[in-house]
């Protein structure tokens, strides 16, 4: 997990623009919001006139325009000010620095200003629901890794029902996920019947006269923590991924009756049967090695000695958990949502890797470090069409997951006409109503004797009853009937 020490560079307002050009053309990254993605670092740079043939991350922004410039722009603000090669003395410098921060201040209120005028004018609307194509807006940020494909494929579902759909996200990776107003714009022109947002409330921010859903797919801190109560609109309703989230859903005072189970989808667009490609008697895992997830912790080797033992045993749960927690002073949400994926992961692509019955793949980054696993790594995969032609070139894939069956990977899979490999140990004890789909194991003996096996029933009637159609089709009735 990377952190703002891993990045020394910053984005920066230069004095000197062929300065600002050479830095621009070495493309250094810089820290996000995100501790997975990173951006592109921003050089601005003053002077009277712009270069030609400038890098899109390299920007002219005189200083006199610096104010209008950093209000209505939709990119990340320098957090540094470069006066090389300028002849600037050291007062001076410091001298322009203090106004330059006064400016930006100010711009930064202004902007402020501004999302309060939009969020004002945004709880006005009052859509007409008699019109004949509904407006759905569905917002996603480029700092996320799944949700912001599952908000577009959300998107995907609701043209399907010939709805004017906006999927909104960030342009590009100069551009900050924190700077609300750009979505708020976009909002406003676009005037949604429908707002769906993912992990997170926001009908605050819009016309109660909106529909708003929400759909829980973390334990987000507004949802976990017991301080942070609740009330819904009339037309705010919920999609939640466990039954977990409507506990606490419920004690913060919210009605059963606006909490609707919503396991994740998949694009049957993209995620489907592939009949030019050959499938193989072969096995594939999809997903990168966690690494940076454990903290250096007193007696914590002995601890993931301890977890491997009861993962290979088949007997992981969350009393045991809780006593190793006790034992080793360590908190147990530390270990199930941090350690232990790590090493159950690693674990299980390990089994897998060992037998010799079928050929091994390997997809995703980190695992060519390991030097017994390497030659099984056939490197990284763009999200979408490159994963989907993956799992149709295997008879088997598998998955590994301690929290939830019902995960993104295995919906995936089953539209792919692939088999799933599936952990049966779950902590939650959350329901499986496709056992007889899939192939499932909770120790390595049992894995490699499923892999000469076929599931009792088809493997693509997963994805089949669990859609993103079906969801969209969901929120529009309640709109309909509603609106």
């Amino acid at each position: 997990m990377r952190t703002i020490n891993d990045y020394p560079e910053r984005d920066t307002y230069f004095f000197n623009s062929e300065i600002a050009l050479q830095e621009a053309n070495k493309c250094h990254r810089v820290y996000t919001d995100s501790s997975v993605i990173d951006g592109m670092q921003i050089c601005y740079y003053a002077g009277d006139e712009p270069l030609e043939n400038a890098p899109y991350n390299c920007i002219h922004v005189p200083l006199e325009n610096v104010y209008n410039y950093f209000v209505r722009t939709k990119n990340r603000i320098p957090l540094v000010i470069n006066f090389d090669n300028t002849e600037f003395s050291l007062n001076e410098q410091v001298e322009v620095q203090g106004q330059f921060n006064v400016i930006m201040q100010a711009a930064i209120k202004e902007k402020e200003a501004l999302i309060k005028l939009y969020m004002d004018e945004i709880r006005a609307f009052n859509p007409d629901f008699s019109e004949k194509k509904l407006r759905v807006f569905i917002p996603a940020c480029r700092e996320t890794t799944v949700m912001q494909y599952v908000a577009k494929n959300i998107a995907e579902a609701f043209k399907e029902f010939d709805c004017e759909v906006k999927y909104f996200i960030q342009d590009n990776d100069l551009q900050a996920c924190k700077d609300f107003l750009p979505q708020l714009v976009s909002v406003h022109e676009f005037k949604p019947h429908i707002y769906l947002s993912i992990n997170h409330f926001k009908h605050h921010l819009i016309s109660d006269n909106i529909f708003h859903f929400t759909w829980f797919q973390d334990p987000m801190p507004l949802l976990i923590n017991e301080e942070y109560k609740h009330k819904l609109g009339e037309r705010d309703y919920i999609f939640s991924l466990f039954e977990q989230f409507d506990k606490k859903l419920l004690a913060k005072g919210i009605s059963k009756d606006r909490i609707f189970r919503q396991h994740f989808c998949t694009n049957p667009n993209i995620f489907k049967e592939r009949p030019e490609i050959q499938r193989k008697e072969k096995i594939i895992f999809i997903g990168r090695l966690y690494e940076g997830h454990e903290r250096n912790l007193v007696g914590q080797e002995e601890l993931k000695t301890e977890l491997k033992i009861l993962i290979r045993q088949g007997v992981i749960n969350l009393d045991s958990i809780h006593q190793l927690s006790k034992k080793y002073n360590i908190d147990d949400s530390y270990i199930v949502e941090w350690l232990l994926p790590s090493i159950m992961r690693l674990e299980i692509v390990e089994w897998v890797c060992s037998q010799d019955i079928l050929p091994v793949e390997l997809y995703g980054s980190g695992w060519d470090k390991i030097p017994h696993l390497k030659k099984f790594h056939k490197g990284e995969l763009e999200y979408g069409e490159d994963v989907a032609k993956v799992y149709n070139s295997a008879k088997y894939s598998l998955t590994g997951d301690l929290n939830y069956f019902y995960q993104q990977r295995l919906l995936e899979i089953s539209a792919s006409g692939t088999i799933p490999l599936v952990y049966s140990v779950n902590l939650e004890n959350q329901p499986f109503e496709h056992k007889d789909n899939v192939l499932l194991y909770s120790t390595k003996e049992e894995l490699l004797n499923n892999l000469t096996k076929t599931p009792k029933k088809d493997s693509r009637q997963i994805a089949q009853e669990i859609s993103f159609e079906k969801m969209a089709k969901k929120m529009l009735d309640i709109a309909k009937e509603n609106g």
